[in-house]
């Protein structure tokens, strides 16, 4: 039998880990979390994400959405 605690004990993992050997995957993982942490520094969110894509306040802002450059091609 099973019991679930109602207290967080740990966190785990702390980052994102992938296998030793796939370089590829390594490098979309990689690009994804950077993306990730500069939409989180910019104010970019799940509920915000298209009010801010149809008005970017910096061109990094724009370009992170995609509304200048392709990010997409460069990966």
């Amino acid at each position: 039998e099973w019991i679930v605690l109602p207290e967080v004990i740990s966190k785990e993992p702390l980052g994102p880990v992938v296998r030793r050997g796939d370089d590829e995957w390594f490098s979309i993982v990689r690009w994804t979390l950077f993306a990730m942490l500069n939409a989180e520094e910019m104010g970019v969110n799940s509920k915000n994400v298209d009010e801010k894509a149809a008005n970017p306040a910096t061109p990094d802002m724009a370009h992170l959405l995609g509304k200048e450059g392709d990010y997409g091609k460069d990966l």
